[in-house]
């Protein structure tokens, strides 16, 4: 649970995206903050009851808000269309992303040969790092979106499409990079 509440936005302002919920369709618990979705299929017993996520983590106190009129982004909407992406890439993401505090964007660079970097690689997606901060000390797998060719074969990396990332077999997130 508390790492889909780590997703759940902090911003006051987007009060309607500070909340984890139970998506039935899939049977998931989901958060987003509007930058980056996920949807953990794990077992939780307490799944389809509401909670406030900023309110959980503060407290550890289950909150069931009022409900009525609540629009939460549809999940399938996030869902990555799985032809279109790539096998799976393995990548560290080191313990020290963890401590990043900015208010800028800081650009890492995911290159498809498995690499991290801070300047731009020829095969790469940018992400900005502070969307990241939740997943230090993980060892993740992410899988890009390419196009097709004429025949229908995946053929160039398209550097502005989300990043899927998949942190075990239960629980997805979708990113959506930066432009380069």
């Amino acid at each position: 649970m508390l790492r889909v509440c780590a997703f759940a936005s902090t911003d006051e302002t987007r009060i309607n995206l500070a909340y984890c919920v139970h998506d039935e369709a899939s049977k998931a618990l989901v958060a987003t903050d509007g930058h980056r979705a996920i949807w953990d299929r794990s077992l939780y017993q307490d799944a389809a009851k509401p909670f406030k996520a900023k309110t959980y983590l503060k407290t550890g106190d289950l909150v069931s808000p009022d409900w009525e009129g609540f629009k939460y982004p549809n999940i399938n909407s996030f869902r990555p269309n799985e032809p279109d992406y790539c096998e799976p890439i393995e990548f560290e993401i080191s313990e020290w992303i963890g401590k990043l505090k900015s208010k800028r964007a800081v650009k890492f660079y995911f290159d498809i040969d498995g690499a991290i970097s801070i300047t731009p690689l020829p095969v790469s997606v940018a992400i900005d790092m502070n969307l990241m901060v939740p997943l230090a000390g993980e060892t993740i797998k992410m899988r890009f979106k390419y196009s097709r060719d004429a025949e229908g074969e995946l053929h160039k990396l398209e550097p502005l499409a989300p990043v899927w990332i998949i942190l075990d077999e239960t629980c997805d997130i979708v990113v959506m990079p930066l432009r380069a």
